[in-house]
């Protein structure tokens, strides 16, 4: 009966010790790369809702843009462009007029300015202005601030500034933008 008691407790104890190799090697890892899967499964659901959000916001964009009315009958521009029916040699001698109106509230002094010739795009017109100037090192600096707060977008395409005897000489190439469509 000795004999007997011992291979029964052999094949429990063959039949445990497979039993946890099974749960070991078998059922763990599986257990863990499902939980790896469910992981990212959450993360792929987080990424997914994140980007069709970001499509609908993008196709309302464009399903404005492209129906061309914002309010009432008015084309959809974004508000730094000058609208197509307006005359760019008009643009060029507003803009021209702003900048020299800032100048003096500035206390700058003009050396010189030139009408570029406009770059004409598919879409866009650029319209180019140089201007030179000189003037104390704080008046030229809230004269780029007052730039940068204009309600129609003004670009800076080239700037170069020079000091001489306490006063800075600036050189620049002021662009501004009309749409074409």
């Amino acid at each position: 009966m000795i004999k007997l008691d011992r291979e029964l407790i052999r094949k429990i104890l063959f039949i445990l010790v497979l039993s946890l190799f099974l749960i070991k090697f078998i059922l763990l890892p599986m257990n863990r790369s499902l939980t790896q899967q469910k992981e990212l499964y959450e993360q792929y659901v987080a990424q997914y809702a994140q980007k069709r959000q970001l499509l609908e916001r993008k196709k309302e964009e464009l399903a404005r843009y492209e129906n061309k009315t914002l309010l009432g009958n008015e084309t959809y521009l974004p508000s730094y462009l000058y609208h197509k029916d307006e005359d760019p040699l008009t643009i060029q001698l507003n803009l021209l007029k702003k900048l020299l109106s800032k100048l003096k509230e500035h206390r700058l002094e003009l050396l010189g300015f030139e009408l570029s010739p406009l770059s004409y795009g598919k879409n866009l017109t650029e319209i180019p202005i140089n201007l030179r100037f000189k003037g104390k090192i704080k008046n030229v600096f809230d004269f780029f601030r007052d730039l940068e707060r204009e309600e129609k977008r003004i670009f800076i395409r080239d700037c170069s500034i020079t000091e001489s005897s306490r006063e800075l000489t600036v050189n620049l190439v002021i662009t501004t933008l009309k749409s074409e469509i």
